[in-house]
């Protein structure tokens, strides 16, 4: 990949960044300023608390993409990017330019979602629970 190429990657990933960042503030001003849960309204406080938790989950989705952004600037720097963390091979172009914080190449990024969701697919763990307690 040329010198040229890197910082275009670069300024996009910056780019990212602050918009990360930007939503980060965002979201960290509704819960601490616009959710109002004073109210001794069953329904508001209600309402209330799932505003929160999902703005909590917008947040650490956002802190996880930021963590991965930096680490690829990171790697920039040390002319580690584009090489896959779990084979070490060259992750492909046109991976990286879809998703330049892309970690790993394709194969070993399906092999690691297939591995997570197999992992927490209730439908495998718990018969596979059950067939355990059907033993005792």
């Amino acid at each position: 990949m040329t010198r040229r190429k890197f910082d275009d990657i670069r300024r996009k990933l910056l780019g990212e960044r602050d918009c990360v960042e930007e939503s980060l503030r965002r979201n960290a001003y509704h819960v601490f300023y616009e959710i109002d849960d004073t109210t001794r309204d069953a329904g508001d406080l209600a309402s209330a608390s799932h505003d929160r938790s999902v703005l909590y989950r917008l947040q650490e989705a956002d802190m996880k993409r930021l963590t991965l952004i930096n680490e690829v600037l990171s790697r920039i720097d040390e002319d580690g990017y584009g090489i896959c963390e779990q084979c070490g091979e060259a992750i492909g172009r046109v991976r990286l330019e879809a998703l330049p914080w892309a970690m790993n190449c394709l194969g070993c990024q399906e092999q690691k979602d297939s591995m997570e969701s197999f992992a927490t697919d209730s439908s495998v763990i718990k018969p596979v629970l059950d067939s355990e307690y059907d033993a005792a």
